[in-house]
């Protein structure tokens, strides 16, 4: 399927989608699973909002499955993309689960590429060949304290498992408790919470620039937002995810304010033209979680740098006009502590801000980092990981294919004939051959029989294939990947290199 024909068949409106947990499902004499029902919804709401916290933001981001604000549904998601796990004898939902359909784009970033095409007909290029792969996304998975312990988690994923096969999905992607979901198969893929912080010293330093101007998106600047993203994505990135016309629309218009998944999205103009956007979190404050600058052609030469600052300088009347209302609402206690913080100034004096952008954002070289330094997780215990689940490493890898036959051919083994035999991980208890004839690969196929086998153990299989290490990085310091032929492990290296992969979404 092309990248229109995927975003069309994990749709919602999609009459030919497979339905997620067709018939209920008996865990115990009073525990059933079933899928959701819109009549679910005012419990479903009030689980999420307990079980995480007690947490109005998550409840409202589960109430968004339920609501349609004008006119603008998720594109693929909605409340039959969940499960709930009902005590009959009770008449009350105790625990749930949802998968929320995504289209990811793998293939090869490329700066000087030209860029034709427009919406959904994306990412169409002169050269470089793209992928779209179908993910399933598990989230809101909670239960009441009472009810753990049960395997209810595992019913819901069994489901949620089989729902992603029959979507055709080659992966699926959780954030969550490290380690907790490696038991269901989910393995650690790409990093994320990439963060740069800054702080009001930082603001104070740049001098007002009134050129640029930040005003709240409207459904009628999606077609703008939509092709710029998608541009900014092909020249910078080889796998992320994809949003069509009617994802932004929702985004933009469709969801509930002060939830975890709502997004404000802005626009940035100068002289009155639009020349990029910007999208904030709005339950953390001051956070910037997607930026995009259109080409200088078409924005008379607005630079990286100017934006950049600009977008700093700014940041505080977003956190003030923005993002205190919310908080105000939602938890008046941390607000007066923090109004009481600000004392005489705008901003309190522990006021910063952040951007989760990854590693290779523009605007990070833009301004230097003593303008926006990396944040440090040293006293963390733990590292933030997407955690990643391929059943079937074979079905992956042929997904994936031109991807693979492109770097081949652009490579000293454009020529090469050669038998590649991988041993693929514990989860998917699988070998995977890939024949490789003159320099293109034949066949990609599940085998019994190994010959100079190339070992990638459990997650370091996902670490590789979506390029957050790279073969001969991991062969060095750990015993479990390696190669009995040098020539076979540059040819993985080849076929696998290091992926700009920061740019990866979850809940949109």
């Amino acid at each position: 399927m092309n990248l229109k024909e995927s975003h069309f068949h994990i749709a919602s409106t999609n009459p030919n989608r497979p339905l997620l947990c067709p018939s209920p499902i008996k865990i115990s004499e009073t525990l059933e699973l079933r899928r959701a029902a819109i009549n679910d919804k005012d419990q479903v709401v009030a689980l999420n909002a307990q079980v995480h916290g007690n947490s109005v933001t998550f409840g409202r981001m589960t109430e968004n499955y339920f609501t349609t604000l004008n006119e603008s549904p998720n594109p693929a998601f909605d409340y039959n993309c969940m499960t709930v796990v009902v005590d009959t004898s009770k008449g009350r939902i105790v625990s749930s689960c949802c998968s929320v359909p995504q289209i990811m784009i793998y293939g090869e970033e490329n700066k000087r590429e030209k860029i034709s095409g427009s919406g959904t007909d994306f990412p169409v290029g002169d050269c470089c060949p793209r992928v779209p792969l179908i993910v399933t996304r598990p989230e809101a998975i909670g239960t009441l304290e009472e009810y753990r312990g049960q395997g209810l988690v595992n019913a819901h994923l069994d489901a949620h498992n089989k729902w992603a096969t029959e979507l055709g999905a080659v992966m699926q992607i959780i954030s969550g408790i490290p380690g907790y979901y490696h038991r269901f198969g989910y393995e650690n893929s790409l990093p994320t919470e990439i963060t740069h912080v800054g702080y009001m010293h930082n603001v104070d330093s740049i001098a007002i620039d009134k050129q640029f101007n930040f005003r709240l998106a409207t459904t009628a600047d999606v077609d703008f937002i939509d092709r710029l993203a998608r541009v900014a994505a092909i020249k910078r990135l080889s796998l992320w995810t994809d949003r069509d016309r009617i994802g932004w629309k929702n985004i933009i218009g469709g969801r509930i304010q002060g939830s975890c998944g709502a997004r404000p999205v802005f626009l940035i103009e100068r002289d009155s033209t639009k020349i990029g956007f910007v999208v904030m979190s709005a339950t953390d404050d001051s956070c910037v979680l997607q930026f995009e600058l259109d080409e200088p052609r078409n924005t008379n030469y607005a630079s990286w740098t100017d934006v950049t600052l600009a977008l700093i300088k700014w940041l505080p009347t977003f956190h003030l006009e923005h993002f205190l209302p919310i908080l105000k609402e939602q938890n008046p206690q941390k607000y007066e502590r923090d109004r009481k913080d600000r004392a005489s100034t705008l901003v309190s004096n522990g006021w910063s801000f952040k951007f989760e952008l990854g590693y290779s954002h523009p605007c990070l070289s833009a301004v230097g980092q003593s303008m926006l330094p990396k944040k440090s997780y040293q006293n963390k215990t733990w590292k933030a990981f997407w955690y990643t689940r391929i059943e079937d490493c074979t079905a992956f890898l042929r997904a994936i294919k031109p991807v693979l036959n492109y770097r081949l051919q652009s490579s000293t083994f454009e020529a090469i004939t050669r038998k590649l035999y991988i041993t693929s991980g514990f989860h998917s208890k699988k070998n995977v051959l890939i024949d490789i004839v003159n320099g293109k690969i034949k066949d990609i196929s599940t085998v019994t029989d190994i010959q100079n086998p190339i070992s990638i153990q459990n997650e370091l299989f996902t670490q590789i294939v979506l390029g957050t290490k790279s073969f001969s990085e991991t062969v060095q310091d750990r015993g479990d990947v390696f190669s009995l032929s040098e020539i076979n492990a540059e040819i993985i290296d080849v076929l696998f290199p290091k992926m700009v992969n920061d740019q990866v979404h979850g809940m949109d």
